[in-house]
């Protein structure tokens, strides 16, 4: 008796006959398939890193300014891309900002504070990116920012709108401070 003409012992499932060949022969069709799935990109289109308000984040009351009724000051951070197995320290860049639904924050750099030029920071506990100050002439309830990550454009829906500076100890200065 050869291996290809003696069968091997069936199992019942069901009313359903499978031989233990069978299988074998689907885990090892399988197998390559589980390979390539963990060759995938580390964050794939399920992972996307979220974006965080950091310390420091606060807008000033409507109408503080003259021609500048919204002003943002805002502190970007991620610290959760460890679940989308990005390394600590990795770059990453703000490249929009939405009032939601649709309004986009304008630059609002001036000589006290970075505008989206200084909008860099890195994955990690205290890798946050400094103080970036928008102007709008709308003010909301939410955020939705759009950043770059290893070169991949990503976006963070939805994240409350942060506290009156004028509530924030420390920040409520900003709202008088530097204008120009």
């Amino acid at each position: 008796m050869d291996s290809e003409n003696t069968s091997a012992p069936m199992q019942s499932s069901g009313g359903t006959k499978i031989s233990r060949r069978t299988v074998a022969r689907g885990v090892a069709w399988s197998a390559p398939i589980a390979a390539v799935a963990y060759a995938a990109p580390a964050f794939a289109a399920s992972c996307t890193p979220q974006i965080t308000l950091g310390p420091g984040s606060c807008k000033c009351p409507g109408q503080s300014q003259t021609n500048e009724p919204w002003v943002y000051y805002l502190v970007f951070c991620i610290t959760d891309a460890n679940d989308c197995a990005v390394s600590a320290g990795t770059p990453f860049t703000v490249t929009e900002v939405k009032s939601n639904p649709v309004t986009v924050l304008e630059d609002g750099g001036n000589d006290c504070y970075d505008g989206l030029a200084g909008a860099t920071g890195t994955v990690g506990e205290g890798g946050c990116t400094p103080p970036i100050r928008f102007t709008s002439h709308s003010s909301a309830n939410g955020l939705d920012v759009k950043f770059t990550l290893n070169g991949q454009p990503l976006e963070t829906t939805g994240i409350p709108a942060p506290p009156n500076c004028s509530t924030v100890l420390g920040l409520e200065t900003r709202c008088d401070a530097c204008e120009s």
